[in-house]
């Protein structure tokens, strides 16, 4: 009797346990699930944003690769989302076989600092483009964030740093938002 009591209170006891183990992983469970839930909205929202923008806007890994492009930046070529990744930005907007001389982007990978310069497309659509290193969260830069606006569209107004210093200050602003969340 005494076995049969001892072996009844250790199976209840085994059932406790489990039945907190069982609460803990759907307890986790939910939290992963809300995670995620955050993660598709970030994601969602950031896309929002940088498709808001007129201008082009890139993320590159350090050997040129877009990684990720706006709206802008895809109809500026006529693409699809998945027609960019993977591809060297010097191949789809300048038609070229290797980085372009004075990419800004170049510059910002390799000083680790911002970076700007005046690019023109083969099609003659001259370009103010940006560079910006992005790095990670110990700090080495590992890709950059490439934005670029229509040359013609600032100096209309004869007054390039107005239009371009706002742009930037958005851009910036977007990029840290966006860094941020990737770290």
């Amino acid at each position: 009797m005494k076995d049969e009591r001892k072996a009844r209170d250790q199976l209840i006891n085994e059932l406790a346990e489990m039945r907190q183990r069982m609460a803990e992983v759907e307890l986790s469970e939910a939290k992963r699930e809300l995670a995620e839930k955050a993660l598709r909205e970030s994601e969602r929202e950031k896309a929002i944003i940088l498709n808001s923008l007129s201008e082009l806007v890139t993320y590159q890994d350090r050997e040129l690769r877009i990684k990720w492009a706006n709206k802008a930046a895809r109809e500026s070529v006529t693409s699809s989302p998945g027609q960019l990744v993977g591809r060297h930005c010097y191949e789809v907007w300048q038609e070229r076989s290797e980085p372009c001389v004075g990419c800004p982007v170049v510059k910002a990978l390799e000083t680790s600092q911002p970076q700007q310069e005046e690019m023109t497309t083969p099609d003659g659509r001259v370009w103010f483009t940006r560079g910006y290193p992005v790095r990670d969260k110990h700090g080495d830069v590992v890709g950059a964030v490439k934005d670029a606006g229509s040359a013609a569209r600032v100096r209309k107004g004869n007054s390039p740093s107005v239009p371009i210093a706002t742009a930037s200050e958005n851009i910036s602003a977007t990029r840290r938002w966006w860094i941020g969340w990737n770290c």
